[in-house]
């Protein structure tokens, strides 16, 4: 879809102006995009990678699905994560998608303050968890190696 690649295309120019050379990776599927940067991100309960963002559209349902929007340690509360969604909101308000979030711990509540009124938001870590394992599954033999993360599921743009 040429419009989804304009917004990725800006939330890397975003991500250019903090110094986190960003890459854009585009899935084995159509629809599944994921965005590495050049910091690594250790929080509990996730793989210690350097994946941003990682999202999956589906054109003929009119659904994105955010699986992960994480800012490295450094940049939180600096409101770049707000930027971001507010560039992924426009493509969902001028396309008329439904969006759904993962939202797990201390950011339940990170919907409410970003006043989405179309979307969905899953509130608890146990649906979480179900979520995560069933996009592994989505992404291919469901297996995520240490070593390789989702790199066997990626290629580069």
């Amino acid at each position: 879809m040429e419009t989804l690649s304009s917004t990725l295309s800006q939330i890397k120019e975003l991500l250019h102006t903090y110094d986190l050379d960003p890459t854009i990776y585009t899935g084995k599927e159509e629809g599944r995009y994921c965005i590495r940067v050049n910091q690594h991100m250790k929080d509990p309960g996730f793989a210690y990678d350097n994946v941003i963002l990682h999202l999956f559209i589906d054109e003929k349902e009119r659904v994105m699905f955010i699986g992960l929007l994480r800012i490295p340690r450094g940049l939180r509360k600096e409101g770049l994560g707000r930027q971001i969604m507010n560039r992924i909101m426009a493509f969902v308000d001028r396309h008329h998608y439904f969006m759904y979030l993962d939202a797990c711990n201390d950011r339940n509540h990170s919907g409410v303050n970003m006043d989405f009124s179309t979307c969905f938001m899953i509130q608890t870590c146990l649906v979480s968890w179900v979520i995560l394992l069933i996009s592994g599954i989505f992404f291919g033999n469901g297996k995520i190696s240490k070593n390789k993360g989702l790199s066997n599921v990626f290629s580069r743009s």
